[in-house]
């Protein structure tokens, strides 16, 4: 395939193993696609380019295994809840830790309203923002698409309905430019507040960045989220006993 100002090269192989992008891209370039023109592939070649494929099969299928993680979880967390099923709950809220990048956000699921919204407190780049590049790195792709195949698993109504929904990145005035280390913060006073609002009705108390007031807010929440987990009965109990 071709576009403007030049070829587009479709991902082949793993990027780590040379051997699978090289038997990737030599399918792309000589391969006939065709009866004929497959019998006269050399056999070394042909045997190389159906490993390939097989283990290309292998990697789509973890998505599967993406679903059976996340619905363990879901169950897991419902069991702690004593909750027996998500289909009584208007949202449901996904923390998502960005391991390469440390970095927290959040993905809401609103079930009332049918959508879904991406609270990050991290300003998109211009490029972010036109959609050339996704900071993400597929994994708000993924969690939705793990969601969505978990509501058909427990056939929730409104799994179909969420599946046609698309990932609103909410605009919040209060989003940073210069803050990246407090996005845990961010993450605990989004899912304390959050219900759904548009961008224009949702008020979490942050002030905008350049106000200089955001950093003394975030160190009340330090104090009094750090309050709370030291007073949490589950560590009070866990003090007596050692």
């Amino acid at each position: 395939m071709v576009k403007a100002g030049g070829p587009f090269l479709l991902p082949v192989g793993v990027p780590s193993d040379l051997f699978s992008c090289e038997t990737g891209m030599y399918i792309w370039r000589t391969t006939p696609f065709d009866k004929m023109g497959w019998e006269k592939v050399p056999t070394p070649y042909r045997d190389a380019i159906m490993n390939h494929l097989k283990h290309r099969d292998t990697y789509e299928r973890e998505e599967e295994v993406i679903l059976d993680d996340f619905t363990n979880n879901m169950n897991e967390v419902l069991r702690k809840e004593k909750v027996k099923t998500i289909k009584d709950f208007d949202i449901v809220f996904v923390p998502i830790f960005h391991h390469e990048k440390n970095h927290f956000y959040l993905m809401c699921f609103d079930l009332k309203r049918t959508k879904t919204t991406l609270l990050d407190n991290i300003a998109p780049l211009e490029n972010e923002e036109k959609g050339d590049h996704d900071p993400y790195d597929g994994r708000t792709r993924k969690t939705k698409q793990a969601f969505e195949g978990y509501l058909e698993r427990i056939s929730h109504p409104k799994a179909t309905d969420m599946k046609a929904t698309s990932i609103n990145r909410l605009k919040m005035s209060w989003r940073t430019c210069f803050n990246c280390i407090d996005c845990g913060f961010f993450l605990m006073r989004h899912m304390e507040t959050y219900m759904g609002e548009d961008a224009k009705d949702y008020h979490c108390g942050f002030v905008v960045e350049n106000t200089g007031l955001q950093q003394k807010q975030i160190e009340g929440l330090r104090r009094k989220y750090t309050t709370k987990m030291l007073v949490h009965i589950s560590y009070v109990c866990h003090c007596a006993n050692s």
